[in-house]
């Protein structure tokens, strides 16, 4: 008699596709991460290399300015490839040059794909310095920007700092996400910000970082602060500064709203 061979049942196999189908989608999270974090890496290195040429440029230059655009650079951008004069493409990254004068530049390198090729952008100017970029934010407030209550994004003082020395004043405030979700894209903006006396100028700082300052179509200055967390607290530091020490003779008033840019 022919032995009866037993196959597999319709169970097994939706439970083998499954796991195959969870292995899969780990692996490729995983390659993604991978991916990205060798494309940030790279960007990096590459603004340096852009930075050593331009300074040597510069230096060879008679007349010691910076290049206004790739082309000028010659083999350096080679494997690049070419958008315009002023933009390359490399490894997952746009790099643009900007605000090119024969005394100033600033390169940025962005994802061409976000949380793709990319997630981080990174920028550097004449100073030298490679910095992380924050996405811009754009819009009308009463169109495309949803503002958070009060009671949704609550606002707390925290402390403040004088340095008579130095002719800075801080003032530093808490915003706490108390809406129950995630924010993606947290904005504080400025409705009105106003100084005097003394006091030459003033900027909102985030964790160290100056925040990216813009104006929208209603001419009020805004600061991104991005992602929040559900319950997250986020410190916010207005700064004030001065030419020179004073005792007084200054005022400083300013009305602070936090906003989330919609998805468009």
């Amino acid at each position: 008699m022919r032995k009866k061979t037993r196959g597999f049942t319709l169970v097994e196999i939706m439970v083998v596709t499954a796991i195959l189908s969870l292995l899969f989608a780990i692996s490729r999270t995983l390659f993604t991460q991978v991916m990205i974090s060798h494309n940030e890496n790279v960007a990096q290195k590459e603004l340096i290399a852009f930075r050593d040429a331009f300074l040597m440029f510069q230096t060879s230059d008679p007349t010691h300015r910076y290049p206004s655009d790739f082309n000028t650079l010659g083999d350096l951008v080679q494997g690049f490839q070419s958008a315009s004069d002023t933009v390359v493409q490399r490894n997952g990254y746009a790099y643009t040059i900007s605000d090119a004068t024969p005394a100033t530049y600033t390169i940025i390198a962005a994802p061409l794909r976000s949380a793709i090729s990319g997630n981080r952008t990174f920028i550097l100017d004449q100073s030298g310095t490679v910095s992380i970029g924050r996405a811009g934010v754009s819009g009308n407030l009463t169109n495309d920007w949803t503002r958070l209550s009060s009671a949704g994004v609550k606002a707390s003082i925290n402390h403040s700092e004088y340095d008579a020395k130095k002719g800075v004043f801080k003032l530093f405030w808490d915003y706490t996400n108390l809406l129950g979700k995630v924010l993606d894209n947290m904005i504080i903006v400025v409705d009105h910000m106003r100084f005097g006396g003394a006091a030459i100028g003033a900027k909102l700082v985030s964790d160290g970082l100056i925040l990216k300052s813009d104006k929208s179509t209603e001419t009020a200055n805004y600061y991104q602060v991005g992602r929040v967390e559900a319950g997250q607290k986020v410190t916010i530091a207005e700064e004030l500064k001065w030419d020179k020490p004073v005792q007084g003779g200054w005022w400083y008033s300013r009305s602070l709203s936090a906003y989330e840019q919609k998805n468009k």
